[in-house]
């Protein structure tokens, strides 16, 4: 893979793209705290990085199919960049208004990487020879898995440093070098269609999307498992920023580096249940690592606060 330098150049763009991701995910309620938010206000604010993943991730699929997806790709990442770079002036002379201009900007994101995610999804096998195929894979899905613990400890020194609004500077600096890495990035040619195929327009496609995922019980319930345990943990996630700052008493930094250990912990715990997990039954695997997580947190020491 080393030599495949247009892999390595859609790759590199994908690591920016994911490290911002992650940097604002835990950043979004830490600058909600520091604007004097409740733990209801965090949980509101939260919602809008993972409502609009969650309710337009279809038709994100559908968007980057149709698409040219590097083209795509360049877009939603020079449209995150863009808006948190605007967003920054917004929340550093609105005070009055800073949450808003959070909620916004994690609306934006959020709603481009549900196009985003799919294209990088839709594009690899046009960038890595079929042998090549399984590494690429892997090397984007480690590069999620780092970020998953980088992303939180970056936002919390960020925000505990002198200039919290760093975090959004920092995170719109990551999106933009993703955008500046795919440009002038060859588009792989489309495979001719059929020539049996009727042209359709986008809502007929999802219409097509819906009714499979209709007609498949094991997809829809992977999916429903999937989206819901990460909507619940998501404005979890937010609550429980809101009781590390204010009962605790931790710091921005600390905090964030508490999520960057729960991220290693949980990679650690997949890398297990994927190790131990038969070939099949993938459904009871998931089943458990939903009782594991619901079980962690009622056990966890500070849960007995609550």
């Amino acid at each position: 893979m080393v030599r495949n330098r247009r892999f390595l150049r859609l790759w590199s763009a994908y690591s920016a793209s994911v490290l911002g991701d992650q940097i604002y995910l835990l950043a979004v309620p830490l600058l909600v705290f520091l604007e004097g938010g409740t733990a209801s206000t965090m949980a509101l604010v939260k919602s809008c990085v993972l409502l609009p993943q969650a309710a337009l991730g279809v038709f994100g699929g559908v968007i980057a199919d149709r698409g040219n997806k590097i083209h795509l790709l360049r877009l939603t990442y020079l449209g995150s960049g863009i808006a948190l770079l605007v967003a920054l002036p917004g929340y550093l002379c609105l005070p009055d208004a800073r949450l808003a201009v959070l909620a916004a900007a994690a609306l934006v994101l959020s709603m481009f990487a549900s196009v985003s995610a799919a294209s990088v999804d839709g594009v690899l096998p046009h960038f890595a020879a079929r042998e090549e195929l399984a590494r690429a894979n892997s090397m984007t899905e480690t590069t999620r898995t780092i970020a998953t613990v980088i992303g939180p400890a970056a936002a919390g020194l960020l925000v505990a440093s002198p200039f919290p609004g760093s975090v959004v500077l920092a995170t719109g600096i990551a999106f933009t070098t993703a955008f500046v890495l795919l440009r002038g990035l060859d588009t792989p040619t489309p495979s001719k269609p059929k020539a049996n195929r009727r042209a359709t327009t986008l809502l007929q496609d999802l219409v097509v999307g819906v009714r499979y995922l209709g007609r498949s019980r094991r997809l829809f319930i992977g999916i429903f498992l999937s989206t819901s345990t990460n909507l619940v943990l998501g404005a979890h996630e937010a609550v429980l920023v809101y009781y590390f700052r204010s009962t605790l008493g931790m710091s921005a930094g600390w905090t964030g580096g508490a999520f960057a250990i729960a991220g290693a912990v949980s990679v650690a715990t997949a890398v297990a249940l994927a190790w131990r997990a038969p070939s099949r039954h993938y459904g009871r695997v998931m089943a458990l690592s939903i009782v594991l997580q619901e079980w962690a947190w009622r056990s966890s020491p500070w849960a007995a606060g609550w």
